[in-house]
């Protein structure tokens, strides 16, 4: 039986492989991201495959939107399977811990530090509450909206209804987002695929359109895949063959790039921390903030 080919790396295995068991064990580097990348904020993730990290950062951090974009139709049809299950569940579970609260559920009132977002704070940074004034960016994009999300007065839902999965490429149904739009943009384990499809033209406007769309003090968590992991998928198709002989842009200098290019004020390197079992091609692997 011939192996399937997977062009845009829509791998089904993909979350096993990297050390995450299942659709509800935390992601070692959703570990490694701080609150506030999220908490209040419009964020997105592209190339989100079966959306295990939009859930897990939804559910973690009181995000006022998280939308996934992954080209691949069967794992958006996954992910919002998965988010089905998740509403269901959320629907049961809300009268019986309304009932069980002493006050009959109310909200708490936010700390001093949770105010500005209008939810009370755990320890360790997370939230059980959403912000106000807020829809999700995948709701304006269906609609046709061209103006920010946050514009929309209305409240923001609470986990798991904030979260959103769209069967899209990123590089042309970005364009009728706004600039501006978004606060957190995530590409993880995914530049390798538009750059060996596009080449460098591609990933230089990719990133170029991730800081169009970021507001100021935006941030965007790039996770890219080495030069030797190019090598290895390069035969997937002739495009990417005949790209991967004329990449000159490579992997290691895109947060140079980054900000000397396109404009991003600050980088930081984030340090994630792998159990043992897991493959050094994936350990290996950088993560970087970049900061508009």
């Amino acid at each position: 039986v011939r192996r399937e080919t997977h062009t845009n790396g829509s791998f089904p295995r993909y979350y096993s492989e990297r050390g995450v068991s299942s659709e509800h064990a935390l992601d070692p580097r959703i570990r490694a991201m701080r609150p506030d990348w999220f908490n209040g904020r419009r964020c997105l993730d592209i190339g989100c495959h079966q959306g295990n990290v939009c859930l897990a950062l939804a559910r973690r951090w009181c995000c006022a939107s998280v939308v996934g974009f992954d080209i691949d139709e069967k794992l958006i049809a996954r992910a919002q399977s998965t988010l089905a299950r998740t509403r269901v569940g959320h629907s049961l579970s809300e009268p019986a811990a309304a009932a069980a609260a002493p006050d009959g559920g109310a909200e708490p009132a936010p700390t001093r530090e949770g105010a500005q977002v209008g939810v009370k704070r755990a320890a360790d940074g997370s939230t059980r509450s959403a912000p106000q004034g807020s829809l999700p960016v995948a709701l304006a994009l269906s609609l046709g909206l061209v103006a920010p999300a946050w514009r929309l007065a209305a409240p923001a839902p609470l986990f798991p209804h904030n979260v959103r999965f769209e069967a899209a490429d990123f590089t042309q149904a970005s364009a009728v987002l706004a600039s501006g739009s978004l606060d957190t943009i995530l590409c993880l384990s995914t530049s390798k695929w538009v750059h060996l499809n596009g080449g460098d033209r591609a990933i230089k406007a990719f990133f170029a359109e991730v800081y169009r769309l970021l507001a100021e003090g935006g941030v965007f968590v790039l996770e890219p895949q080495p030069w030797s992991s190019y090598r290895r998928k390069k035969h997937v198709s002739e495009t990417a063959r005949a790209h991967y002989a004329q990449i000159r842009l490579r992997p290691e200098r895109f947060p140079e790039f980054l900000v000397d290019h396109i404009g991003f004020r600050a980088v930081e390197q984030i340090k994630v921390e792998y159990d043992a079992l897991v493959s050094q091609g994936f350990a290996s692997r950088p993560m970087y903030l970049f900061v508009k």
